[in-house]
């Protein structure tokens, strides 16, 4: 039976971010070819680990280490001019699992948690899930006001060699993005949904907007904060009972307190079901403007039977999925955002038509087994 090491920051096990949900979804993947699974997590903060993690071994836990960066290696990192921070102690810790082990692929998710665990020197069995091209995350941080300063363009640039040489030397490497994957000569591993529904519940009148993500993470709060501020008044000036919803822990205190100031505008923080969430509304937003790899919200509440109006940026990835005024309403501006928003809670037809469209593609589009087929191919 083929051996694969499974490296990975967040729990496979946990459902609570983008993230975590495509963790599992690889696991399950190389399970389900019957692979034998050793899980090693060497993330930063303690996750969640049921007692027999679903038949794998976890042969690394990170509940006394940290993988923090000491100051002489973090100036190391700087002086060398290193994309990314590694561990000598994680890496000789990962070089021991391996050699007792012998695996016959190491599977990583991210190229900066490969560079922390010294995976360089194993690229000939390297399995590699890229998800957000580094570069394009980081943009986010330099689009952000008073950020566009030449050390952080600088580090752009080592960002995308370091990614270039990494993908090149990697026995396989994935992206969520079609487009990315012809780009950069990966292969194409899609995310898809944890939660989906079997029968198609529309409330007409229902008139609740949801949105739901990591709140901690700047292109959903950013994009959040743009709704907000440019499109929620003119909505309610148009449709006086809508009310926007919206899911998902870590939101900065001063946009919580901001938004204490806006009519009909509720932030749940971390919700405990997801199902029972998305019960509440019609219709989602996704409103995003920066960040690489594709939005995995979109494929959740289209799983879910909603109706989605979403920015053109957040299209990306799903260019020859979504199809506007079929599946989804894509809006090419604030003004745009309003009229697709106001169109749907005013006319119950049109909103739930494109609600079974959604969950007809994804039913269609979105499944475990499409992603079991990749694996079972690549190797």
């Amino acid at each position: 039976m083929m051996k694969i090491l499974f490296i990975c920051n967040r729990s496979p096990f946990s459902t609570d971010t983008g993230n975590s949900q495509r963790t599992g979804a690889f696991l399950k993947a190389f399970k389900n070819n019957g692979y034998d699974v050793d899980v090693a997590y060497v993330g930063t903060t303690l996750e969640p680990f049921p007692g027999k993690c679903e038949g794998v071994n976890v042969v690394l836990w990170n509940d006394e280490h940290s993988w923090g960066i000491k100051k002489w290696e973090e100036w190391k990192v700087r002086l060398l001019f290193k994309a990314f921070k590694s561990s000598f102690e994680l890496s000789d810790i990962i070089q021991k699992i391996v050699e007792f082990n012998n695996y016959d692929y190491i599977f990583c998710r991210y190229i900066e948690t490969a560079e922390l665990a010294g995976l360089n020197k194993y690229q000939d069995k390297l399995l590699l899930d890229i998800d957000d091209l580094p570069h394009k995350s980081y943009q986010v941080y330099i689009e952000n006001p008073g950020a566009k300063r030449a050390y952080y363009w600088f580090k752009l640039r080592r960002l995308q060699i370091a990614e270039k040489k990494y993908i090149e030397k990697s026995y396989r490497s994935f992206l969520p993005n079609e487009n990315e994957t012809n780009e950069y000569d990966t292969i194409f591993f899609p995310n898809i949904p944890i939660i989906s529904t079997d029968t198609f519940d529309y409330e007409s009148g229902n008139q609740n907007l949801l949105f739901i993500g990591s709140m901690a993470w700047p292109a959903n709060y950013n994009g959040l904060d743009s709704f907000i501020s440019n499109c929620w008044d003119s909505i309610l000036a148009k449709v006086p009972s809508a009310h926007l919803l919206i899911a998902g822990k870590g939101l900065p205190q001063f946009l919580e307190e901001k938004y204490k100031q806006y009519k009909n505008v509720v932030y749940l923080g971390f919700v405990e079901s997801l199902t029972d969430f998305y019960s509440k509304g019609n219709i989602f937003i996704c409103p995003i403007y920066t960040g690489g790899g594709t939005n995995i919200k979109i494929a959740e509440a289209m799983s879910m039977g909603k109706a989605c109006v979403v920015s053109e940026h957040a299209v990306r990835g799903y260019e020859q999925i979504l199809e506007n005024e079929v599946n989804v309403l894509i809006s090419k501006d604030n003004n745009a955002f309003v009229e697709n928003v106001v169109k749907l809670l005013t006319n119950d037809a049109i909103c739930k038509d494109i609600a079974q469209n959604a969950i007809n593609t994804s039913k269609h589009l979105f499944s475990q087994s499409k992603l079991d087929e990749i694996i079972r191919v690549v190797l």
